[in-house]
């Protein structure tokens, strides 16, 4: 199948599932941590070791131009001596948001976040979950505050009832409210065809995924 193909979950009862597992110690079933972890900015050792002024508990929000993109929670957060970069751990109760309404809740383990850029680096893992139940794991994601879009070059896996969608990286575009899935994509329904297919788009308000380039369907 080269043509496009086209799933539709339906909108308040799809939820996507994940299909990659991440490993250490944190949320259960995610035994092993892959090689090869992507770059992310000097400075992500652990806290305890960075100089500078370290706080506890505090809560991080993230603008542009005045309005309001995201917020969370953070256990502990270090001001360098130098610059303007915050770090922080343990990230709860996070909030991407689309056209000023909460778009994807998000917790995770830390990151870095440079004010004047607006730029937020979210290192480890990391579970980003829909309203209306749609839910993707991704780790070592980035956030661009001006195109409003989240990327990961690692793999990432969405879940629902219905499906899962694993694929080998995503660049999220929350001002669209789509996320471009890459470097391979393997849909599984619960019960019927599954696809494997270079790339597709996954329609985050709707459920829909289309699947791009020369796809491969079979039944389990």
């Amino acid at each position: 199948m080269a043509a496009a193909l086209a799933f539709l979950a339906a909108a308040g009862a799809a939820a996507w599932a994940l299909g990659w597992f991440w490993g250490g110690a944190g949320w259960p079933g995610w035994p092993g941590r892959p090689r090869g972890a992507t770059r992310t900015p000097q400075g992500l050792q652990s806290l305890a070791a960075a100089p500078g002024m370290l706080t506890e508990g505090l809560h991080l929000v993230g603008r542009r131009m005045g309005v309001r993109q995201w917020e969370a929670d953070a256990r502990r957060i270090a001001q360098p001596l130098e610059g303007k970069a915050l770090r922080f751990e343990d990230v709860q109760d996070g909030v991407f948001y689309r056209e000023g309404k909460a778009f994807l809740n998000f917790e995770g383990d830390g990151g870095v976040y440079e004010e004047p850029t607006g730029r937020l680096w979210l290192q480890g893992r990391f579970r980003l979950q829909h309203p209306q139940g749609y839910r993707l794991d991704a780790r070592d994601l980035v956030w661009e505050s001006g195109p409003q879009r989240l990327a990961t070059q690692q793999p990432v896996r969405v879940e629902a009832p219905e499906f899962t969608v694993e694929a080998g990286s995503m660049v999220l575009d929350v001002a669209a409210g789509v996320a471009h899935l890459r470097d391979g994509v393997t849909l599984r329904q619960a019960a019927g065809v599954h696809v494997r297919a270079p790339a597709a788009d996954w329609y985050v308000e709707t459920g829909e995924v289309v699947v791009y380039g020369s796809a491969e369907a079979w039944r389990p």
